[in-house]
């Protein structure tokens, strides 16, 4: 990300030195931050960019400091590198539910002006991508920023942008399924086996007990009938002997 100028902390409550590098800032004069959203060079619009206020400075003659606000102030984070992009992700992940902010949606033009700022230190964090586009990385940028040793009011930023990597599509079969024959059945449709087993096992049972109630009733009828005395088997109609 590119941000014109650079203002460097040094930590927690820290006061930086200034006398010799600019003049005090007037922390009645309002600034702004202007975001680009450019991709090799080429304008991207879309998406949304939300600022938070981070701290508050404070300047004289010889010194600048600063002070948490916004739901800030017990974070626990120290300051350091303003470009540092671990800086930037430590801060959101302390944003209170109550904290102020703006929102503004990049334009066709590919930018996002965020105005009548005071001076302060900022968090800006992209909550809607472009489409087709990764979202930005948050960034932390000072109002006013220092300039070839004289304080610019009117920042510009252009962070630095990237697409989102298509999907890997999955590769066609190189030998589909052929047609289906219309002579095989359907299968989708479950199969239906003539069930022989289940037919054939009461009938099977039928015939036995016909047998053996055949050879029953044989047995019966052979007991009950009268024996002659030379073994000969006879009726019981038979009629007397002479």
């Amino acid at each position: 990300m590119a941000i014109v100028g650079a203002l460097v902390f040094g930590g927690m409550g820290a006061v930086v030195d200034v006398a010799s590098a600019a003049p005090a800032i007037d922390t009645a004069q309002v600034g702004s931050i202007s975001v680009s959203m450019v991709y090799e060079d080429t304008p991207v619009s879309g998406g949304s960019l939300v600022l938070y206020q981070v701290a508050e400075i404070e300047s004289s003659d010889t010194a600048v400091s600063y002070k948490y606000v916004n739901g800030f102030e017990n974070c626990g984070v120290e300051l350091g590198d303003l470009t540092s992009s671990s800086l930037a992700a430590q801060l959101q992940a302390h944003i209170a539910k109550s904290a102020d902010s703006v929102t503004q949606t990049v334009d066709d033009a590919g930018t996002a002006t965020f105005a009548n700022l005071e001076p302060g230190l900022y968090l800006m964090v992209q909550d809607q991508a472009a489409e087709g586009f990764e979202s930005i990385s948050s960034f932390v940028v000072s109002v006013p920023l220092k300039v070839n040793d004289e304080w610019t009011y009117d920042v510009d930023a252009t962070p630095k942008m990237g697409k989102l990597k298509k999907k890997d599509s999955p590769e066609p079969d190189p030998d589909p399924d052929p047609d289906p024959d219309p002579d095989d059945p359907d299968p989708s449709e479950p199969s239906t086996l003539p069930q022989t087993g289940l037919l054939l096992a009461p009938l099977f049972a039928l015939v036995v007990a016909g047998v053996l109630l055949f050879a029953v009733g044989f047995a019966m009828f052979r007991r009950n009938r009268p024996a002659r005395a030379d073994g000969a088997v006879v009726d019981g109609s038979s009629e007397d002997s002479f």
